[in-house]
């Protein structure tokens, strides 16, 4: 089957970051139904998964950063990808673009793409379990509310301490 022309333009539009960003196997677990109807999960991502706002990885909840970045929408991980400055950037609760690349001052690239080439290889890697967060941030309670079995790391945590100011 052929790919359609936005199709073949958000492809383009992800650029080496967005492929090396992209994880397939991730995608795969964290999608059954994509896995079970046999569709390349990159494909399906570009087709479905970027308008439904699923995660193309662990490090990267397309959720938690329209909270921080609204104008984002419809498609976060184009508008990440497009950055160049990274000062208060958070693709997770667990990721920091701007302390990434304090860390790491050699990096000429993007800061989620560079960590899922170089340092995750390296690093070993988050528990599973604790990356795989779907985030919602809750204002009014000052909560970030999610998976009951990620609730011992948050439960101590206000949304404001890990939103960049």
């Amino acid at each position: 089957m052929l790919p359609n022309l936005a199709e073949l333009e958000r492809y383009f539009a992800l650029g080496s970051a967005g492929r090396a960003i992209f994880d397939d196997p991730f995608y795969l677990r964290k999608y059954p139904d994509v896995a079970a109807s046999g569709m390349n999960p990159l494909r399906h991502y570009l087709r479905h998964g970027m308008a439904e706002h699923r995660k193309p990885n662990a490090l990267f909840e397309p959720h938690y950063y329209m909270a921080l970045f609204p104008e984002s929408a419809p498609d976060p991980l184009l508008h990440f990808l497009r950055r160049t400055d990274f000062q208060g950037v958070r693709t997770h609760p667990l990721f920091d673009c701007e302390a990434y690349l304090r860390a790491h001052p050699d990096c000429r690239e993007n800061p989620l793409a560079h960590y899922v080439r170089a340092d995750a290889k390296h690093t070993g890697a988050i528990p599973f379990h604790l990356l795989d967060v779907e985030t919602h941030v809750d204002a009014s309670e000052g909560r970030i509310r999610c998976a009951p079995e990620q609730q011992p790391f948050f439960r101590g945590v206000r949304y404001d301490q890990i939103l960049p100011r």
